[in-house]
C-alpha cells in the first residue's frame, strides 16, 4: 500500500508505487540522493527513469525513500525548479499564504533578532521572536513577541490572512510595556510571484489607537534560486521602503536588501532555515 498526500508518496510498501509514463518524478533514495526524470517503465522490483541528460537510470524500489510527482511548469529548460521555500513571508511582514501543518522556519535578522514560526494546521501558525544581544550580556531580553496567523486560499491564487504581532518591551528596571498590531492581509499570485496588501491597527495598554498601517509587498522569482523582493510600510508619519534579492535553496534562504526612510537607507540581512 502507498500513502498519497497530493502528489507526494511516502514509502510504506516500496513495491506498489502508482507511476505513469507521462509526467516527471522526483525520487529521493534512502541515502538522500535525488533523481529527476520521466518513467520509461516499472515492475515489481525496479523503476526505469530517463533523466534530463537523457541518461537511463534503473532504480530498485526498495532503495526509494520518497516519490514526488513534479508539476510540468516546474521543469524549465530541463531543470527542476523546486518550490519557493519561503512564500509565507517577505522581509519582516507576512503574506496571506499559510504554512502547512508541520512546516516551520527559523529566521535570524541582523544577527541578533531571532524568530520561529510553526504551522499548527494548514490554516493556522504560531510563532515568536526575541533578541539575543541582551541575554548574551547577562541581561533580560529587550523585547519578546508573539505572532499567531491564520490564512487560506479562497480561490485559485487569492489568499486571505489575519494575524497579530503582540510585543512587549522591557526597560532597564524590568518593567514590561505591551503593545502590538492586529492586521489583515490579501495576497494575489502563486508561491513564486505574488503581491500583498495589508492593513494593521496598532494597540497598547489603553486599547486600539487611531490611524492605520498599510503594507505593500511583493516577490518575483527571477531565477531558479533567486527572487526579487520588496516590502513597504506606510505609517502615519513616514513611509519605510525596502528592496532586495532573496537567494535560496530548497530549505535555506538569505535576504540581501536595503531599507530606507526620509532619505536615509541601511542594509538588511537575514537568513531562514525551513523544515
Amino acid at each position: 500500500m502507498v500513502a498519497k498526500t497530493g502528489d507526494l508518496y511516502s514509502q510504506i510498501d516500496p513495491h506498489q508505487y502508482d507511476f505513469d509514463t507521462v509526467g516527471y518524478y522526483l525520487i529521493e533514495l534512502v541515502n538522500e540522493d535525488k533523481i529527476l526524470g520521466k518513467v520509461l517503465s516499472y515492475d515489481e522490483t525496479h523503476v526505469v527513469l530517463q533523466t534530463s541528460a537523457l541518461l537511463r537510470v534503473e532504480v530498485p524500489l526498495d532503495r526509494i525513500k520518497e516519490v514526488e510527482k513534479v508539476k510540468s511548469e516546474s521543469i524549465k529548460s530541463g531543470r527542476y525548479w523546486f518550490d519557493n521555500p519561503n512564500p509565507t513571508r517577505y522581509l519582516l511582514s507576512t503574506s496571506a499564504i499559510p504554512l502547512k501543518k508541520g512546516e516551520g522556519y527559523f529566521q535570524n535578522a541582523l544577527l541578533f533578532v531571532n524568530s520561529i514560526n510553526i504551522g499548527v494546521s494548514n490554516h493556522f501558525a504560531i510563532g515568536g521572536a526575541t533578541e539575543l544581544a541582551s541575554p548574551m550580556n547577562g541581561q533580560r531580553p529587550l523585547f519578546v513577541a508573539l505572532t499567531p496567523k491564520v490564512g487560506l486560499e479562497t480561490t485559485e491564487n487569492v489568499y486571505l490572512g489575519a494575524g497579530l504581532l503582540h510585543m512587549s518591551f522591557s526597560d532597564w528596571e524590568g518593567n514590561w510595556t505591551p503593545f502590538g498590531v492586529a492586521y489583515g492581509v490579501t495576497t494575489l499570485g502563486n508561491l513564486d510571484n505574488n503581491f500583498s496588501l495589508g492593513m494593521g491597527w496598532g494597540y497598547d495598554e489603553d486599547g486600539f489607537q487611531s490611524g492605520t498601517t498599510v503594507t505593500v509587498s511583493g516577490m518575483l522569482r527571477i531565477a531558479r534560486k533567486a527572487s526579487f523582493i520588496s516590502e513597504n510600510w506606510i505609517l502615519q508619519d513616514v513611509t519605510i521602503w525596502s528592496m532586495g534579492v532573496r537567494f535560496f535553496g530548497e530549505k535555506i534562504a538569505v535576504d540581501l536588501a536595503f531599507m530606507g526612510a526620509e532619505g536615509a537607507a541601511f542594509p538588511f540581512v537575514d537568513f531562514v532555515v525551513k523544515w
